[in-house]
């Protein structure tokens, strides 16, 4: 039996953020048996959808909290186009640090989730919640607001548990020559 080859998802990284976990199951919702399955992460959905549209083989698979989707999008309707969308929960989104809760001074976070930190703690930004989990992990922030999954990838303590959060994800494509003229 041959192997098919889906399309590469390109989306936001890196391991252990909601995006490849939706990415992963809107494949799975989706493809036949024994297809090859390909998901490419980046640091941002803009460095996704240029290699994307540099490649021109798949999908680009976007959160609707990611901050600046408008601009996203706006920026690239003669190239893009929403094609599917869905609702899944999150992985639990946790506070997380590799220090004890009395000695966090500082909180990395993806813009998305920042209301989750606490006011007194100074705020460093990342480019993802898993991204916040490697600032943290480095010494470049005490705690983060993460995934629980990247909290555990990178054995980090969890100090909260906000839950998982019901989120819409959005696919897009690259627009075809015909739809573009249409």
């Amino acid at each position: 039996m041959r192997t098919a080859i889906s399309p590469t998802i390109y989306t936001l990284g890196p391991e252990g953020t909601n995006c490849a976990t939706a990415a992963q199951w809107w494949l799975d919702s989706r493809e036949e048996r024994n297809a090859t399955q390909r998901i490419v992460l980046h640091e941002t959905l803009e460095q996704a959808f240029d290699e994307l549209s540099g490649k021109q083989d798949g999908y680009l698979l976007s959160c609707a909290a990611y901050p600046d989707l408008h601009t996203l999008i706006f920026t690239r309707l003669g190239d893009m186009e929403l094609c599917d969308s869905f609702i899944m929960p999150t992985h639990s989104m946790v506070l997380a640090s590799r220090t004890s809760a009395d000695q966090i001074k500082s909180v990395a976070t993806h813009p998305a989730p920042q209301s989750l930190v606490a006011s007194h703690y100074r705020k460093v930004f990342a480019n993802s919640n898993a991204d916040a989990a490697v600032l943290c992990s480095t010494g470049q922030a005490d705690a983060c607001v993460t995934t629980v999954v990247a909290a555990d990838l990178h054995e980090l303590n969890i100090i909260e548990d906000f839950g998982q959060v019901p989120m819409a994800f959005l696919v897009h494509s690259l627009k075809r020559a015909d739809h573009a003229k249409a």
